[in-house]
């Protein structure tokens, strides 16, 4: 098995620009290349935004929606996990059979495998519906993976499941708080100023996120 450097990225999208966000994917992807990386791991539906779409009407949210693989984000993250030599991972919303939606999240090789993993515990919108398998695949590093989005982390027997299926390593993206919402579940306000002293005072910033603003 060989040593895997990676790296996760949170980033806030912007909704419904996928040109916009793909921009700021390429600046971490060239970042990420000078550093020896080999996964470099994006949240959850950081193409598309996530946030706003459960206030989508059905006609939009299809126009948001893509295939996958053969869909045009699909086919650039392919394009970029070559152009960078990197194990890439990303969000977005597919289209599915029937005028059904998943939450998805695409894992693409630099030799062009595509992996898809459909949210199993999805609540975005009414039309997104659940998906009904787990993820795990191998690599190219000799090390076995297993994707769970989000709120799939929250069973802990999802997590056991795709250990009992042989994954290494788990790639988790999520959408989560860290901001001013109503959503009395998410996580409370960390203060820009802590994170940004983070390398001199990583105790205080720590405290943020092992606290109740981080749910522990």
């Amino acid at each position: 098995m060989e040593t895997l450097r990676a790296a996760a990225v949170q980033f806030e999208s912007v909704q419904a620009d996928k040109e916009a966000n793909f921009r700021t994917m390429e600046g971490f992807l060239a970042r990420a290349q000078a550093g020896g990386v080999h996964l470099v791991v994006f949240p959850e539906a950081c193409i598309t935004g996530y946030w706003f779409v459960r206030n989508l009407t059905g006609p939009e949210l299809a126009a948001l929606a893509e295939p996958i693989p053969e869909g045009p984000s699909t086919q650039r993250l392919v394009a970029l996990a070559r152009q960078y030599q990197t194990t890439v991972g990303a969000g977005l919303f597919e289209t599915g059979c029937d005028g059904v939606y998943h939450n998805s999240y695409v894992v693409v090789s630099p030799e062009g495998t595509v992996h898809r993993h459909r949210k199993l515990h999805a609540f975005e919108h009414a039309l997104v519906a659940s998906g009904s398998e787990y993820t795990v695949f191998d690599t190219g590093y000799g090390w076995r993976m297993a994707v769970l989005i989000c709120y799939d982390c929250n069973l802990v027997e999802n997590v056991g499941m795709v250990a009992l299926q042989g994954a290494d390593l788990l790639i988790a993206p999520h959408q989560t708080g860290g901001c001013r919402t109503r959503n009395p579940h998410l996580m409370g306000l960390v203060d820009r100023r802590l994170w940004d002293k983070r390398a001199c005072d990583p105790q205080t910033i720590e405290a943020e996120f092992h606290g109740e603003k981080g749910r522990g």
